[in-house]
């Protein structure tokens, strides 16, 4: 009798944790924006856009937006089902780059490098949903 109640106990406490902290499993609503930050030691082209065409390791852009900068920080509405890629191309040799990308409320990448061209960083991010 003493193992069950050891073990109701552990539960009920572990029930509490995940209550106490906020965390909801069953939340899957999708992100509705995202938010990019680029700095560089050089000028570099950044591509970004919400209407995109996979195949294999390959997007194919719709429509997009591109600027040469050596920073931009933006955030984009996402379309529904939401996607978002973006491309940062070093222009010259030895450009060091740092890409922050936040969907919703999470961070998913985040990187720095030394590019020369046609090196490049790349994220691309689609919502399908959740399968319970």
């Amino acid at each position: 009798m003493d193992r069950y109640r050891a073990r109701a106990r552990f539960f009920l406490l572990g029930a509490a944790l995940i209550g106490a902290s906020g965390c909801n499993l069953t939340d899957t609503d999708p992100p509705s924006s995202a938010h990019f930050k680029v700095t560089a030691s050089s000028p570099v082209r950044i591509i970004t856009s919400t209407e995109f065409i996979l195949s294999g390791t390959e997007a194919g852009l719709v429509d997009a937006d591109t600027v040469d900068t050596a920073a931009k920080e933006a955030n984009v509405d996402l379309p529904s089902p939401p996607r978002f890629f973006i491309r940062v191309l070093a222009l010259t040799p030895g450009t060091q780059i740092a890409l922050r990308v936040d969907v919703g409320k999470r961070n998913w990448y985040d990187a720095s490098r030394t590019l020369a061209p046609p090196d490049k960083l790349e994220f691309v991010y689609g919502f399908t949903g959740s399968a319970f």
